[in-house]
């Protein structure tokens, strides 16, 4: 009995205590001196950035419907002119372009990282006016009844906001506001891998207490 005592003994002092992982007793583990607890998700520009990349897709797909409307009319249209097939597909393209914005904004990182001019504020602010422009231009639909005018007036609404959007993008970029806010992105993923590698620290540390208290108590039932 007294060498299983003495074996538990030996094997608690070899395991770090308690205290050791979170500066004494069973509290938390706290941050090191002079460094406030890192924030899961509170930088307000970080969550204006995400709320401004809901908008700008939400105004990239009326774009895209403005175009798809555009392309249903004038396909019904009794007259065609000359232009007609290029005019169709320069709409398909205009909903591709539309398409690739709102990708853009849920700024995957997988696909950033494919298209690294996209990633930068110059970048989404000169494709946003291009496809702004291409929508006031081309998604127009051929009539002159209510229901063309009222496409007409969507259809303007729909450029109006691609193109404002795309305009606090060249502002932001302009004002180094772009650059703050990937630098503060890049602190927020930090800090949340070294909460992640943290919890696995603590888990792996209950399990290695875990696996001495058994076999602690092996030890002492043993004759």
């Amino acid at each position: 009995m007294n060498v299983g005592a003495s074996s538990a003994a030996e094997r608690g002092e070899l395991l770090p205590s308690r205290g050791s992982f979170s500066g004494g007793g069973s509290a938390p583990l706290a941050p090191p001196a002079g460094r406030a607890p890192a924030s899961r998700g509170h930088s307000c520009l970080l969550q204006v950035c995400r709320v401004f990349n809901f908008l700008t897709g939400v105004c990239a797909l009326l774009c895209a419907l403005a175009f798809g409307m555009a392309i249903t009319v004038r396909g019904e249209a009794a007259s065609k002119d000359a232009y007609f097939i290029s005019g169709q597909a320069v709409r398909v393209f205009g909903i591709g372009i539309a398409l690739l914005i709102v990708l853009v904004e849920t700024e995957w990182p997988r696909f950033l990282s494919l298209v690294p001019l996209l990633d930068a504020w110059v970048g989404r602010g000169v494709l946003q006016v291009f496809e702004a422009t291409l929508t006031y231009r081309e998604a127009y639909p051929v009539g002159s009844t209510d229901f063309h005018k009222s496409l007409q007036l969507y259809r303007s609404a729909a450029s109006i906001s691609l193109l404002v959007c795309g305009s606090v993008y060249l502002l932001g970029a302009v004002t180094c506001i772009g650059v703050i806010k990937s630098a503060k992105l890049k602190q927020e993923q930090a800090a949340l891998r070294a909460e992640a590698e943290l919890e696995r620290m603590e888990r792996r540390k209950k399990e290695l207490e875990r696996q001495l208290g058994r076999s602690a108590s092996q030890q002492g039932n043993r004759p």
